[in-house]
């Protein structure tokens, strides 16, 4: 090579081939096509977030270049190609949401939890979901839920001057729905069959064991499918928390908790008593929550086939893998103004818990900031 050609070599008159860069752009959807925002695309030390319709773009050296997409609730994904010098190379991304699994060290880390637990004074709960539906979602949401929990104690005692009681038979138990509901007057139960121990139901172990949480399952799930036709349970929700026993302030006394489905045809409820109301005899807190309660049959009146066969659905429809993020979003977004719950950590991220150990692998973990930084940890079997 002649001494001209070396100097202009190094001087930089040419270029080795594939030098300079190239831009790589795309897109990043979920596996329903729909677009993800926010998800991380990095490329060497090169990276950006998706847009609102899931583009992305980097400029990037020419060469092999291998694409790495993360986003929260999904399988972090891989894609290499080739990118030329100032070419642009289409590569799209579609994330696989990741499933839920309970693994044994993590099982054992809610059961050493539970020995201790008390929902009335503790700041975390750990709950184990036995199945993927939007029922044990809302049911380790929202019952003993530290975040949903209200600190009576230094509320006024109310004492009806006819207090409700079971013994000899129930007494003083009146729950009318107000003038707007279509059934305006009925009693939200029927009175005579009132119990105070869920084994003296004609509900089955099965049955008892599909209950589901009284207030997303009425006031959100049925009212979305049909206000009309769900009207009277709404106004029965109602009725119970608006009995005052005489009050005209303050919290309400009771209200209904869960609900359960008996023989395809009949709704039944546990309704709980807050502890400043003085009950009568015969009622007690069975379940040991702080709050005494009583479980009785849904006026027939106000229980339809339909509702039946819609409140069957949500008690039994299982959730796929890419539905957990948006029912979780749904259910915060319900209980936002009472809360102001976040999630800290998606599926599978670990979480530490002071004084007990990691949770390797957590369905969520959710902070309530307006609940004194509650922390719910949820776990699914898959």
């Amino acid at each position: 090579m002649s001494r001209s050609l070396v100097l202009l070599f190094l001087l930089g008159g040419c270029s080795p081939s594939g030098s300079g860069n190239g831009t790589v752009r795309g897109r990043v959807v979920n596996s329903l096509g729909s677009p993800e925002t926010g998800a991380q695309v990095t490329a060497g030390m090169v990276s950006a977030q998706t847009d609102a319709s899931g583009a992305y773009s980097l400029s990037v050296p020419a060469g092999q270049v291998t694409v790495l997409v993360e986003l929260d609730w999904f399988e972090a994904a891989e894609k290499s190609a080739t990118v030329a010098a100032e070419q642009e190379t289409v590569l799209d991304v579609q994330l696989v949401p990741r499933e839920p699994k309970l693994l044994p060290e993590d099982r054992a880390l809610a059961e050493k939890h539970a020995q201790t637990f008390d929902w009335r004074r503790d700041k975390l709960s750990i709950t184990v979901i036995s199945s993927p539906s939007r029922n044990g979602l809302e049911r380790a949401i929202y019952l003993r839920n530290p975040a949903l929990y209200e600190d009576l104690s230094g509320q006024p005692k109310l004492s009806p001057s006819t207090p409700p009681s079971l013994e000899p038979q129930p007494t003083a138990f009146s729950f009318p729905l107000p003038k707007d509901a279509p059934s305006a007057g009925a009693e939200a139960f029927d009175i005579s069959t009132i119990k105070d121990r869920l084994e003296e139901t004609p509900l089955t172990t099965q049955e008892i064991g599909a209950a589901f949480a009284w207030e997303p399952a009425v006031l959100q799930f049925l009212t979305a499918w049909n206000l009309d036709k769900a009207s009277d349970l709404y106004y029965a929700t109602q009725a119970v928390q608006k009995q005052t026993w005489g009050q005209t302030t303050g919290p309400a006394p009771q209200a209904i908790v869960e609900g359960y489905l008996h023989a395809g045809q009949e709704i039944w409820v546990q309704m709980a008593f807050k502890d400043f109301l003085d009950v009568g005899a015969g009622i007690a807190d069975d379940d040991g929550d702080g709050y005494k309660e009583v479980f009785a049959r849904v006026n027939p009146k106000l229980v339809t086939a339909e509702i039946v066969d819609q409140l069957e659905s949500y008690v039994t429809a299982k959730l796929q893998p890419a539905d957990l993020r948006p029912a979780v979003r749904e259910i915060l977004d319900n209980l936002y103004t009472r809360t102001n719950p976040i999630v800290v950590r998606s599926i599978g991220q670990p979480y530490e818990v002071a004084a007990l150990g990691t949770i390797a692998y957590p369905l969520a973990v959710i902070e309530h900031q307006g609940a004194g930084g509650v922390i719910n940890v949820l776990l699914m079997s898959p």
